[in-house]
């Protein structure tokens, strides 16, 4: 077989299944090069089989094959169609992206029983599906993903609205997000935390938790978490938090941070570009003449949007607010200096 995927291999175990069902007695080599492996193979695909629907396959030393006791023989699957094939496959890429999570083994196990009813012959196959389609995953993180026992301890204080004992490691302060709290020796900080919401970002982990130590809201990078200790305490969540209202106003992750309305206009080289993709929740675009657009948009004047006008250069202007229009042209008078021999570099263009 091509693929090695879950979905895949619970193909080949369902047509393992039409063939002894048939009545034919096949053998374990005769299975075997049905499905195109191994008897070693097949026999393992034979103890999956009896897991998986129920009732183990029964070898006949006269026969010498297997066959399904009358009583014992399973029902038949319904089939997907070829549209729900494409579906099929399209979630089994999304879910590699959740690899290091704690529901991931949850979500092989329903995409394994969702392979059961792919079709046997005849109909669509995921090898034809991936040859015609592919997803393009998201933007991956440059730093190592979070450990897989503090996320699931993470996941377990969420769902049971337990406090968290955390040890956090810090890094160079980013507006908006919890990286500055380093403890005055250098060590990582120790704080308790309420966690709220687990969110992925650009292939990177976020948690949204109430911080005992700042009183407040804060973003962490799970990443970042050297130890997480389940306390037995519970807390009750903060009134009226929502986690899609939360992120409104993030462009990105980062949210409620001077958040105000931003006006930018575009000009006529890239306001194409604009008006193809919805930039965020809050947009309106308004039609400028000689083929300019404005964007307007209520959202955290953070790093994230300060990168992204900056990706902009000079097809963009900050109408509104004046601070943000002033942070944008100090950063590129920096950017200039630095790739200008002799220059020295701009100072004061982060304001904290």
């Amino acid at each position: 077989m091509a693929r090695s995927s879950a979905a895949a291999r619970l193909q080949a175990v369902e047509r393992m299944y039409r063939a002894i069902a048939g009545g034919t007695y096949p053998s374990a080599t005769q299975l075997g090069e049905l499905l195109g492996v191994t008897p070693k193979t097949a026999r393992a695909y034979l103890a999956e089989l009896g897991h998986l629907v129920g009732a183990d396959p029964v070898y006949d030393p006269i026969q010498h094959g297997y066959y399904f006791p009358h009583e014992a023989r399973p029902k038949l699957i319904p089939r997907l169609t070829d549209e729900e094939v494409i579906a099929l496959f399209l979630l089994e890429e999304t879910s590699r992206t959740l690899r290091d999570s704690p529901v991931h083994e949850l979500i092989e196990s329903v995409l394994d029983k969702l392979a059961l009813m792919l079709p046997v012959s005849g109909g669509l196959t995921l090898d034809q599906v991936s040859s015609a389609l592919s997803l393009r995953m998201e933007r991956a993180s440059s730093v190592p993903g979070p450990d897989p026992e503090i996320l699931r301890t993470l996941y377990t204080a969420l769902v049971r609205r337990r406090q968290v004992r955390i040890e956090y490691r810090a890094r160079t302060q980013e507006r908006g997000t919890e990286g500055a709290a380093r403890a005055p020796n250098g060590r990582p900080s120790r704080r308790v935390i309420d966690p709220l919401h687990l969110t992925r970002c650009e292939g990177q982990w976020y948690l949204v938790a109430f911080c005992h130590l700042r009183k407040a809201l804060r973003t962490f990078v799970p990443a970042r978490i050297r130890k997480a200790q389940l306390l037995a305490s519970g807390f009750a969540p903060p009134p009226g938090f929502d986690a899609e209202a939360h992120f409104r106003t993030a462009f990105g992750i980062v949210a409620g941070l001077n958040v105000a309305e931003v006006v930018l206009r575009f000009d006529a080289d890239v306001s194409g570009l604009i008006r193809e993709r919805r930039w965020h929740a809050t947009q309106s675009l308004e039609e400028l003449p000689g083929g300019e657009v404005r964007l307007r948009m209520t959202c955290s004047q953070s790093q994230e949007l300060l990168g992204w006008l900056m990706s902009w250069g000079e097809r963009v202007r900050v109408e509104a607010p004046a601070r943000l229009a002033d942070e944008v042209r100090e950063a590129h008078a920096r950017a200039a200096s630095v790739q200008t021999p002799g220059r020295t570099e701009v100072r004061g263009a982060n304001p904290e």
